[in-house]
């Protein structure tokens, strides 16, 4: 199959992924890779590999369009046959027999592109300026979608999860961050008005990954810069194995180590801990609008809030929107929270227990990898409020924090 890239320029660092090593939740190799299911788009004008697996030395007959090739599977059991190529068009059946029959059904042929790299190419159609428009008229037969699901692995693998959708509506909006990719779409889409013809779109991007975690092993071992990266992340795999810890775990033991905020007495966490001395920043924005130019690293926010009188025996939710790359989030010095995805809204639930009557302080720790960081949200979503009661009385946290930078990420090891 002749496979069209569509790269993500701009913003980031370009990440392209080989099929075969795009990460998929394996439970054994299925008789039709999954790449073919109902609503695909092949290739035009190209001989189409189609493959599987099955028992081997098996015969394995593929039908379409009144033509059938053959395929007998390998010792290791995977069977590949080649279409011959066709024009642009369709719908066509396919039918794949051997130890099990399977038909797909609504295939097209045409262009298929890969669209990857990383937010500016993930960022969904609903992130965009009239979405609500663009979504409602998304109806497209001849223009489908084929999402790669985020997951990862150490080694290689074989398959992909996922299917091909017919794009209209709900299929374009659902799924990723804000639906399928609009920089994808919007390509798709040209295309196949200016063409006339169907267009396949495979989106495989994933917001700030770095380019290596997309290459190889072997490409990359023939790169002596990073062989004993590779050598440690090994090592680090057998550990893994040997005596698991949850992520969580492995963050905090990595502060512990790195975060002169964690080291201090008290830690910078703790409500008594002294911050007169910091210095005040306008949140929500990013800290590099703020005088923390081509700054990367650990930096600590702080305020406090007064607990209303008739909270002082409730649950509370305190919201904080996106908070660009990770945070750990404290109350009274209790962890509440910790997400790692920039673009999510941090939400967390305060147990009642933590909280007191009058002061009480808020302590996040905030680490940024690259480009811009901080809370950088918007004002209405930064608040604290009864949980459950988001639009009952609530007490508004945007405005005045005090911050101090802790740690640059070029004095620290790497993160797990």
């Amino acid at each position: 199959m002749r496979h069209r890239i569509l790269l993500s320029l701009g913003l980031f660092t370009l990440s392209i992924v080989s099929f075969t090593g795009i990460a998929y939740a394996q439970t054994g190799r299925p008789f039709v890779h999954p790449l073919f299911t109902d609503n695909a788009v092949l290739q035009r004008g190209a001989e189409v590999p189609v493959w599987g697996w099955t028992e081997p030395g098996a015969e394995v007959t593929v039908s379409i369009g009144g033509k059938t090739v053959k395929a007998v599977a390998d010792p290791g059991g995977k069977w590949m046959v080649r279409l011959a190529a066709h024009k642009a068009g369709g719908p066509y059946t396919m039918t794949v027999s051997g130890t099990k029959t399977i038909t797909l059904r609504n295939i097209l042929f045409g262009d298929v592109w890969l669209a990857s790299g990383q937010s500016n190419m993930e960022m969904g159609i609903k992130q965009v300026n009239g979405a609500e428009n663009e979504i409602a008229n998304a109806e497209n037969p001849m223009l489908r979608l084929f999402t790669v699901p985020k997951e990862l692995d150490t080694e290689l693998r074989e398959t992909v999860g996922g299917e091909w959708l017919v794009c209209n509506p709900r299929t374009v909006s659902e799924k990723g961050w804000g639906g399928f990719s609009a920089a994808a779409y919007f390509f798709g889409r040209k295309l196949q008005d200016e063409l006339g013809i169907p267009i396949g779109l495979i989106h495989a991007s994933w917001g700030g990954t770095a380019a290596e975690g997309w290459v190889s092993k072997g490409s990359l071992s023939e790169l002596p810069e990073f062989r004993s990266k590779i050598e440690n992340l090994k090592k680090s795999v057998e550990e893994a194995d040997r005596t698991p810890l949850d992520f969580d775990q492995r963050i905090d033991e990595w502060f512990a180590r790195n975060d002169p905020g964690e080291k201090a007495t008290p830690k910078w966490s703790a409500p008594e801990a002294e911050d007169s001395s910091w210095k005040t920043m306008i949140v929500p924005q990013h800290w590099e609008d703020a005088g923390l130019e081509n700054y990367d690293g650990i930096v600590w926010f702080r305020r406090t809030f007064d607990l209303p009188a008739d909270w002082k025996e409730e649950d509370l939710l305190l919201s904080l929107g996106p908070i660009d790359d990770a945070d750990s989030t404290f109350v009274n010095g209790i962890k509440v929270g910790q997400t790692y995805v920039w673009n999510e809204n941090r939400k967390y639930r305060v147990p009642a227990g933590i909280v007191r009557p009058g002061r009480n302080v808020i302590a996040v720790r905030v680490v940024d990898a690259s480009l811009a960081g901080g809370l950088g949200g918007k004002p209405d979503q930064m608040f604290v409020a009864l949980n459950g009661a988001e639009q009952s009385v609530k007490l508004p946290l945007a405005g005045e924090w005090r911050y101090r930078p802790s740690v640059e990420m070029k004095d620290m090891e790497a993160p797990p």
